[in-house]
C-alpha cells in the first residue's frame, strides 16, 4: 500500500496531494491506505512522503496515541519498506526531540525510537526515474496532470521554463532514468506567464524568445535522444480571488499582470508553440470560461493553482 503514518493522504478526489499518493499507487498497481488500516498486514509499503514535504515533521497536534500506534505496526512489519522520491529521513531522531513535550503521547519511547530507526533503516529508495516506463512527463507541479497513462513523472516544484533551459534540466532529467524512454511530455511555462512575463518590458518578445528557445530544444531532444516529444500547454489563468498558499508567491506577490493579459500572453505561447510541436492540453473551452466557474469545476479543492486529479488527462480531464 502507499502510506504516511503521520499525516494521512487525503480522500478527496481534488486534492492535489492526493493526487501524487494516486500517480504512486498506479506506477505500482496497489492501493492508497486508509486512515485507520492495519500496516503490519501489508507485504509492501511505500512511504509517500507528502507532495510539498521539505524534510521536517509538521505534526500540528503533536504526536497522538494513533501516530504511536502506527510507530507500532512498522517495527513489527516484516515486509519490504520502500521510501518514494528521496532516500527515507530520520524521523526517529526528529520525533526523539518531542519525548516528554505535553502535545506527545507518553507510550513514545526511546527504546521503541531505536526500534523504528532501525526498521527505517532498512528501507529502499525508490524514484519515478527507476520505474522504466516507456512514457515520461518532465516539468513543474503540473506535470503529474499532464502525464499521459503509465508515465514516469519527474516533477521539479516551483520550475520556470527558463530556468528549464537555461540549465538543461529537461535533457538531465531524461538521461536520469533508469530505461531511456520513448516518449517524453514536457511541462513548464505556466509559472513564467504568472509571474515573469509581465516583468518584462516587452511581454510579446519575452514569449516569443522563450518559446523559440523551447523549440529549438524540443529538436534537440527529437534529433539528438531519438524520442518522440509533446508539450503540455500552461494551465488557464487561474480565478483572481482566489486565495494562493505563500509558496505560489513571487517578490510577495501571487501573479503579475492582469488577468485579460495573463490570458492573452498563455493563448499566444499556445499558438507559438503549436506552430511546429504537438501540445497537449486541457479542453479549449477551459482557457475561455469564467474564472471562478473553472476553478470551482476543475481546480483542485480550495487553494494553489492546480488541475484537480479528477481531471487528469489520463482522466480525459474528467470527461465521461
Amino acid at each position: 500500500m502507499i502510506f504516511n503514518p503521520f499525516a494521512s493522504i487525503p480522500v478527496s478526489p481534488k486534492s492535489h496531494v492526493r493526487g501524487w499518493a494516486m500517480h504512486w499507487a498506479e506506477c505500482m498497481n496497489t492501493t492508497i491506505a486508509a486512515k485507520n488500516t492495519d500496516l503490519s498486514s501489508c507485504s509492501d509499503l511505500y512511504w509517500e512522503h507528502g507532495v510539498n514535504f521539505g524534510g521536517g515533521l509538521n505534526l500540528f497536534g503533536g504526536v497522538t496515541d494513533e501516530i504511536v500506534d502506527k510507530i507500532e505496526q512498522l517495527v513489527n512489519f516484516n515486509g519490504d519498506l520502500y521510501s518514494l522520491d528521496l532516500p527515507m529521513p530520520n524521523y526517529a531522531e526528529q520525533l526523539t526531540k518531542r519525548i516528554g513535550q505535553s502535545t506527545c503521547s507518553v507510550r513514545l519511547t526511546e527504546s521503541l525510537l531505536d526500534a523504528f530507526k532501525n526498521k527505517l533503516n532498512t528501507s529502499q529508495t525508490l524514484l519515478q526515474s527507476q520505474l522504466g516506463f516507456t512514457k515520461v512527463a518532465i516539468g513543474d507541479s503540473h506535470a503529474t496532470a499532464f502525464a499521459a497513462s503509465r508515465s514516469m513523472v519527474l516533477r521539479t516544484n516551483g520550475l520556470t521554463l527558463h530556468g528549464a533551459l537555461t540549465k538543461g534540466e529537461f535533457v538531465r532529467q531524461i538521461l536520469a532514468c533508469k530505461k531511456m524512454p520513448a516518449k517524453v511530455t514536457l511541462v513548464a511555462g505556466s509559472i513564467d506567464i504568472r509571474h515573469h512575463i509581465g516583468r518584462q518590458p516587452n511581454s510579446g518578445k519575452a514569449i516569443e524568445d522563450l518559446c523559440e528557445r523551447y523549440g529549438e530544444m524540443v529538436e534537440f531532444i527529437k534529433d539528438e535522444l531519438s524520442l518522440a516529444v509533446e508539450v503540455a500547454a500552461p494551465v488557464p489563468v487561474e480565478y483572481e480571488a482566489r486565495r494562493l498558499p505563500q509558496t505560489g508567491y513571487y517578490k510577495d506577490k501571487p501573479f503579475c499582470g492582469p488577468m485579460p493579459s495573463r490570458r492573452d500572453w498563455t493563448d499566444y505561447f499556445i499558438d507559438l508553440m503549436s506552430c511546429e510541436n504537438k501540445v497537449i492540453g486541457p479542453p479549449a473551452e477551459w482557457y475561455s470560461m469564467d474564472g471562478e466557474e473553472y476553478a470551482k469545476n476543475h481546480m483542485e479543492l480550495s487553494s494553489s493553482v492546480h488541475i484537480a486529479p479528477s481531471n487528469y488527462r489520463r482522466f480525459n480531464w474528467g470527461k465521461s
